[in-house]
């Protein structure tokens, strides 16, 4: 069976910075301030600082697919079709 994640996990460290386009060139940087720290703790992105220009910002270490919105719109689809099976079957119970 296929990879039913949604959130596919990535390395941001490997790809391209997006100042200078150095390859590769990213690495985690500290935090810095109190807003920092809630980000990187309650999200899902983190700091990163690029070795080649100093460019210093957030990035995901997450994508979604185009199979990850497919396995979301089943999910959610699944999710609605139960609902309504649910309030029918409590529908027939609830006496008025």
């Amino acid at each position: 069976m296929k990879n039913l994640r949604i959130l596919i996990p990535k390395d941001p460290a490997i790809e391209n910075c997006p100042n200078c386009n150095a390859s590769g060139r990213l690495r985690r940087s500290r935090r810095r301030t109190s807003l920092e720290g809630f980000i990187k703790t309650f999200t899902m992105f983190n700091i990163y600082r690029c070795k080649s220009c100093d460019w210093r910002g957030y990035k995901s270490g997450y994508h979604i697919t185009k199979t990850s919105f497919k396995t979301l719109g089943i999910y959610l689809l699944v999710a609605l079709i139960s609902g309504m099976i649910i309030r029918v079957i409590i529908s027939k119970f609830v006496v008025k």
